[in-house]
């Protein structure tokens, strides 16, 4: 399942997703546009088909979804 949730297991690479502010801290902050964020395709060998991932999040959401309102 954790494969199924992680998107550099279909060889591409989100980087950037978050940063430092102060290197002193050394406390991790969620880039929320602050920052540019790199979209790297293909950097590896893929595990897990574009499509498959996608498939597997939408079904995951779709789930979520159904159980949120009970």
């Amino acid at each position: 399942m954790v494969i199924l949730r992680n998107y550099a297991y279909t060889g591409s690479l989100l980087l950037q997703k978050t940063y430092r502010k102060n290197h002193l801290t050394k406390r991790k902050i969620v880039n929320q546009g602050e920052h540019p964020m790199f979209h790297a395709e293909e950097t590896h060998e893929a595990i897990v088909s574009i499509e498959t991932f996608d498939a597997v999040q939408a079904e995951i959401t779709r789930r979520a979804a159904r159980f949120k309102n009970q």
